[in-house]
């Protein structure tokens, strides 16, 4: 189970397909004193933490860090890499960062909204990085202004020593990215593709809607008994704490807070009835998805696509062929 935890809302960069876009902006930092607190309340050792924002490096974050070191079964920091004066101030081994690179120098200033050198900065943390032997990966997100470039970018993410893997996604539709800057799903599946058959470090990436590739499983036989009753937002696998420590079932469903952990014990909250809505999803009779047969391996996708694009919960994932259709 993971935790995401924005520590703050703010950030040094403007990144066109941001995901937490500006509607919930605040210059307002997570309340240590509230923070310790909840720490002492709940039992978080089953749960790995995501520290993330806006921009953590913004926050005082090697004492968020020092705070929740051994409440935590894992410790990972989702940072754009600018800023690194914190690295050598760490004081545990139980950590993980991962770091925003979109493109080569050029593609990744432009896209993270920065005339500035950023690219070079966050290649100095890398170093750090490396230096402190702390463990590291690297997280592209693809959209219609990098996705050409990302062929070429294959070939220079080898040259980032140490990195673990390499994490790639399409860019959402939430937040200040727009529809119409997403790429399609055969643009994204073409991609994936390409890079598993290209990349020469591991690689975190996966197809979205391969219905032929389906179908290959199905006819084999392999996953005839399987029967997937899970769903990104599902409050099953991760949840998300805001600043001000309300809980949310995804960054993408900030229309339903399940729960304050400052007035909630955690626990009360995932098994709340308000989670339940998202723990027990279905799709709708009315969807188009109730009569797919392949609904019982997707179980409608992803839930915030559904609400954002529909307004509505159940009416399945709109970047599906079939619903599209």
């Amino acid at each position: 189970m993971q935790l995401y935890l924005l520590v703050n809302q703010k950030c040094n960069l403007k990144c066109s397909f941001c995901i937490r876009g500006n509607k919930y902006k605040s210059s307002a930092d997570i309340n240590i004193q509230t923070l310790k607190s909840i720490l002492k309340s709940n039992d978080f050792s089953k749960y790995t933490l995501i520290i993330t924002g806006g921009e953590p490096s913004l926050s005082n974050l090697t004492n968020i860090i020092q705070i929740c070191n051994n409440h935590f079964k894992k410790i990972c920091v989702n940072t754009n890499g600018v800023y690194n004066g914190w690295l050598k101030r760490i004081k545990t081994n139980n950590i993980h960062i991962q770091i925003s690179i979109d493109g080569n120098k050029e593609v990744h200033n432009r896209i993270r909204g920065q005339e500035n050198d950023i690219f070079t900065k966050i290649n100095e943390t890398i170093k750090i990085i490396n230096n402190l032997g702390i463990s590291y990966n690297i997280s592209t997100t693809v959209n219609k202004q990098n996705y050409k470039h990302i062929f070429e970018f294959v070939k220079e993410i080898k040259s980032f020593q140490n990195m673990k893997y390499w994490k790639v996604s399409p860019a959402l539709p939430f937040g200040c990215e727009k529809l119409k800057n997403t790429i399609s799903i055969n643009e994204w599946n073409g991609l994936v593709d390409f890079i598993l058959e290209e990349s020469l470090v591991p690689v975190k990436i996966k197809k979205l809607f391969d219905f032929e590739l389906l179908d290959k499983f199905i006819d084999s036989g392999k996953i005839n008994n399987l029967n997937i009753t899970s769903n990104c937002g599902d409050v099953k696998s991760k949840i998300y704490v805001y600043p001000d420590f309300t809980v949310y079932p995804c960054t993408c469903l900030t229309d339903f807070p399940l729960g304050n952990l400052a007035e909630q014990n955690l626990e009360e909250i995932i098994h709340s009835e308000k989670a339940k809505i998202f723990s027990n999803y279905k799709v709708k009779e009315s969807s188009l998805c109730s009569s797919c047969e392949y609904l019982k391996y997707c179980n409608g996708g992803c839930i915030g696509m559904s609400w954002n694009y529909f307004r509505k919960l159940g009416m399945g994932d709109f970047r599906c062929p079939f619903v599209k259709k």
